[in-house]
């Protein structure tokens, strides 16, 4: 579930099929521009009934513009440390300890075209987590040893997938998303979008998008974009593959050979998409100023959902971003 979990969350950014009659801002930053940023994230686990997380934190973030190209932006994110913050459970002073390691700092690359964000040295962003890693277990050792495995435990999986995730893109990937939008001030825009796909699934292309605009008239106005994905589509499509292709093992075979067929099919066939009723959403509202390029308010909010006659697990993630 958690793995699931995590491909949902990192893998539903929208992305949208675009037409000439709708339209979207495009992306104008400027060299020098400077904006704050405050990330609230909310995430519900439950699980048979009983919630397994419901935590909320606030992340603190900034983003310089320093280059514009052509083809890029070149910007310096500098994002608070998730490591030390997740160390204050074990030791409540240990950000005033660690000034050096309060925040990560990474440059990024925004490409104008793809709207998608990239590292410009892995290496160095790899690095400066470890560091911090280092430099907490080496503070916790000395103040909490008494709860040094627990910590040491819970801070290694968040430092590994802060590194293999990339964590540090998610914030910035999520503005630039923004731009991707098309919208109507005064129509809702419905579309069958085959991009959206939370589980990488070859077949799976249902996923129907609605777009609309909420104060379209007034200065400061509302992006709304509403995606639910559609397994049941997916599940027949699996489905009528799988009788597809015993019908022509049958043309061929004996009733044996065909038993024995239809067995490892059932096997090869029954995945978690078809074991499981699933139910998945995601919505974004994005708040915009007529007088100003950048978004100043987004809200995302993802939910994920397995049921089957021995399970019903739920998962919510809402990240909610004021720009400044």
């Amino acid at each position: 579930m958690r793995k699931l979990l995590l491909v949902f969350i990192l893998g539903s950014l929208l992305s949208c099929g675009r037409s000439s009659t709708d339209f979207s801002p495009k992306i104008n930053w400027k060299v020098g521009e400077t904006k704050n940023l405050t990330i609230s994230v909310y995430a519900k686990e439950i699980h048979n009934s009983k919630i397994l997380k419901d935590s909320t934190f606030t992340l603190h973030a900034s983003i310089v513009v320093n280059e514009v190209k052509n083809d890029s932006y070149f910007v310096d994110f500098e994002l608070k440390n998730p490591l030390v913050l997740l160390a204050k459970n074990y030791d409540k002073n240990i950000e005033s300890k660690l000034k050096d390691f309060k925040t990560i700092k990474a440059k990024l690359r925004l490409s104008k075209q793809s709207l998608e964000s990239s590292l410009v040295s892995e290496v160095q962003y790899a690095s400066s987590i470890v560091a911090s890693k280092k430099a907490i277990i080496e503070m916790l050792n000395i103040n909490t040893p008494e709860k040094l495995v627990e910590a040491e435990k819970a801070i290694s999986s968040t430092e590994e997938e802060l590194i293999k995730t990339k964590m540090i893109l998610q914030i910035p990937d999520l503005l630039l998303k923004s731009y991707t939008i098309n919208y109507s001030v005064q129509d809702t825009i419905t579309t069958i979008d085959t991009t959206a796909n939370p589980f990488d699934l070859e077949q799976f292309k249902q996923a129907t998008r609605k777009t609309y605009v909420q104060n379209g008239k007034n200065e400061t106005f509302t992006v709304v974009s509403e995606t639910k994905y559609d397994f049941g589509a997916y599940k027949k499509q699996i489905e009528n593959l799988k009788n597809k292709m015993l019908t022509e093992v049958a043309k061929d075979s004996t009733e044996k050979q065909v038993a024995q067929t239809t067995n490892l099919a059932d096997a090869y066939f029954t995945n978690l998409a078809m074991v499981y009723d699933l139910d998945a959403s995601d919505k974004i509202e994005i708040a915009r100023s007529k007088s100003d390029n950048w978004p100043k308010h987004i809200v995302r909010y993802s939910m994920l959902s397995m049921e089957n006659s021995d399970l019903n697990s739920k998962a919510i993630v809402k990240i909610n971003i004021n720009i400044e």
